[in-house]
């Protein structure tokens, strides 16, 4: 038998909706690797409109080809994975991590296809490490390489193929007692009615950690969905750690708009497979807890799923020696306490994502001004 909530987890409740809905998504700046620096391209500038919808010039002459249209694509990768925030050894569990995504990218994702990695629970010395990375510095733009935009010592970050075409990145602050927050990031696209302003918005979040009261996470997904449906998106995406672990987070997904890709791939809810977490924590905790499909990936609109799949099983720190200091202090091997998953997106007919060139990506970072983050790798 289920009983109301008592008049004052009411009451708080409807303060903290109707703060959570007053709250609005803060852009911010992301970064391309050009010239051997990064360099931050600022999420207020226009749209490239002019490249995606080129008009014929009125003294063209019968020769002169039309304009051709930006490349698109319709499917992509998204790669999401927790990387434990709490645990000493943060360095080595990073470069295996990163170890792991790079073989996956290089083995089991074609070249054509862009991706989108999330990561989660990053603190300050992880950005370091991503921004010195190499693979990341040659395909990816970042979306942070500084706290600043953090409600809190660690937060999210998302690594964006710099072969699309971002038009803005954004943080959508949760009402949380953690300092939690949804990532996102609008990828422009072309749909058939040629209509402008239409972006794939896709979310990086990692909602409130155990039970609250009154609870956080609904508040947290209804503000989500609210931003991921808004008109001007053709599709919405969100994924990252869910924090399942409550009976009301079970249906939290559809009862705000989304489907979720574990289960429309005939997952079954409490299915082994579709686990996360549980598995690679220490002995004591996992009795304590048990396994749980703590981390999801949630779409709404014209895109499908069709793979996803766990990643992350099983990545242990790479240096032996780090490993057994890990083992005398009593600390699993483990990269991380969560598996992290890989899904192959497709959109719906007709809709795909503008692609973007090096060219182009110069001039933006020439419209961003002169800002330098020169970062020095040991």
């Amino acid at each position: 038998m289920s009983y109301p909530p008592p008049p004052q987890a009411s009451s708080l409740l409807a303060q903290l909706t109707a703060r959570q809905l007053e709250r609005i998504p803060e852009r911010q700046s992301y970064y391309y690797f050009i010239n051997n620096s990064w360099r931050p391209v600022f999420s207020n500038l226009p749209p490239p409109s002019a490249a995606a919808s080129p008009k014929p010039s009125s003294n063209s002459s019968p020769e002169t080809p039309p304009a051709q249209p930006p490349p698109t694509t319709s499917t992509l990768h998204i790669l999401t994975w927790n990387i434990d925030f709490s645990t000493p050894y943060a360095p080595a569990r990073l470069s295996a991590a990163l170890t792991h995504l790079s073989h996956l990218l290089s083995t089991r994702i074609p070249a054509s296809s862009p991706v989108l990695i999330f990561l989660q629970e990053m603190i300050a010395s992880d950005l370091h490490q991503l921004s010195c990375t190499p693979w990341i510095r040659d395909h990816f733009a970042i979306t942070d390489i500084d706290t600043r935009n953090w409600g809190s010592h660690y937060g999210t970050v998302t690594l964006v193929d710099r072969r699309l075409s971002v038009r803005e990145v954004g943080r959508l602050r949760f009402v949380s007692e953690c300092s939690r927050d949804g990532l996102g990031v609008d990828l422009d696209v072309g749909v058939p009615e040629g209509e402008g302003g239409r972006v794939l918005r896709l979310c990086n979040s990692h909602l409130e950690s155990l039970a609250s009261n009154p609870p956080m996470r609904p508040l947290q997904m209804m503000a989500v969905a609210r931003w991921l449906q808004e008109d001007n998106v053709v599709a919405g995406v969100l994924a990252g750690d869910m924090n399942a672990i409550r009976g009301y987070d079970v249906t939290l997904p559809q009862e705000n708009g989304f489907k979720d890709a574990y289960l429309e791939l005939g997952g079954q809810e409490d299915g082994e497979d579709g686990m996360t977490w549980g598995y690679q924590s220490a002995e004591w905790v996992s009795k304590r807890f048990g396994p749980g499909r703590l981390d999801k990936l949630l779409f709404c609109g014209a895109v499908g799923v069709r793979r996803l799949e766990r990643i992350g099983v099983g990545v242990v720190v790479e240096e032996e020696g780090i490993r057994r200091k890990m083992r005398e202090e009593g600390k699993v091997e483990f990269v991380t306490d969560h598996y992290g998953l890989m899904a192959e997106l497709v959109l719906g007919e007709g809709v795909g994502v503008r692609m973007r060139g090096e060219k182009e990506i110069e001039e933006l970072v020439d419209e961003g001004g002169e800002e330098d983050w020169g970062v020095s790798c040991w």
